[in-house]
């Protein structure tokens, strides 16, 4: 089954969550299709969705604090984005960091 393409892809680690949501609807509101892993699908592979949507994501966006610098699934899906090409950072402000 083919993936839809989506603009952004969005990490964070589970303790930003609300930060995630909230540029998840910016960008959204800003007209850009985004995909976050509160949108996995019952019964697939949680590490094989998020690789295959971070392969097809135009962009990956990491959102950097202190809990996702100590995540090693964020650390493993900013790598993976930086050998797609397909990387970009931002740090959350909220976070002090």
């Amino acid at each position: 089954m083919a993936t839809r393409s989506r603009d952004i892809f969005v990490s964070y680690a589970r303790q930003d969550i609300d930060v995630a949501a909230q540029l998840a609807k910016l960008l959204e509101n800003n007209g850009y299709a985004v995909w976050w892993d509160f949108r996995l699908l019952a019964g697939r592979s949680y590490r094989s969705e998020i690789a295959e949507r971070i392969d097809h994501a135009k962009k990956v966006v990491v959102i950097w604090s202190p809990y996702s610098t100590g995540s090693s699934f964020v650390i493993d899906e900013a790598s993976r984005a930086l050998q797609h090409s397909n990387f970009r950072s931002w740090c959350s402000a909220s976070s002090r960091f």
